[in-house]
């Protein structure tokens, strides 16, 4: 008579390890952390992260190649400056990118009128996977539908500046701007501050 040999340690921990993951996730699902992480895998953050890096890195880049080309050399000299230390960036990489920004007239009949198209094209399409990303992430109707057409209005300056979906306002440092009026749909704004505002760098004005 032959017996059964008994499986090995490994087979026999795996439905018990499942479960006790199973038994853990859902008592962390009603939390403040299982909500975070549900929305994070709702969203696929990873793999949007990855996307959007490897979209600004082609877009990015290109573009501000271009547009540095119609700078004088000093201005070109501070954006491969400013460039390299917001990146990081030293040694043979250092080199590189310097080399780029080095010639404008190079530049400008290599890319010529096609290139720069291009090169426009590739900056929209990173807008617009962002764009997706933050309708995903509030949950809006894909494709920009009625309900995601949030448009109005706001102050700068003196100046009355519109708003619809996409739309970007520079406000330069010191300026007076406020008094947003929404005239159709739910409007959300994300503000983008460079350098960091400090919380009491605020000011009233009449």
């Amino acid at each position: 008579m032959m017996s059964q040999e008994p499986p090995p340690p490994d087979k026999r921990r795996g439905p018990a390890v499942r479960q006790t993951a199973a038994r853990f996730a859902q008592r962390l699902e009603p939390t403040v952390v299982g909500k975070v992480w549900s929305r994070l895998l709702e969203v696929e953050f990873v793999d949007r992260s990855v996307a959007l890096a490897a979209k600004a890195f082609v877009s990015f880049l290109p573009l501000l190649v271009l547009v540095a080309a119609m700078f004088p050399d000093d201005v070109r000299g501070g954006i491969v400056s400013v460039f390299a230390d917001r990146f990081g960036i030293s040694g043979g990489a250092f080199d590189m990118v310097r080399q780029a920004f080095a010639d404008p007239s190079q530049t400008k009949s290599a890319s010529g009128l096609v290139g720069a198209l291009i090169t426009l094209a590739f900056a929209v399409s990173f807008t617009t996977a962002l764009q997706r990303v933050f309708l995903r992430a509030w949950r809006r109707p894909p494709g920009g539908g009625a309900k995601n057409k949030g448009r109005g209005a706001m102050w700068l300056g003196g100046e009355r500046k519109e708003f619809k979906p996409g739309t970007l306002i520079v406000i330069p440092k010191g300026t007076a701007h406020g008094g947003t009026l929404v005239t159709s749909g739910p409007v959300k704004a994300l503000a983008i501050k460079i350098p960091p505002q400090a919380r009491d760098d605020v000011k009233f004005v009449d």
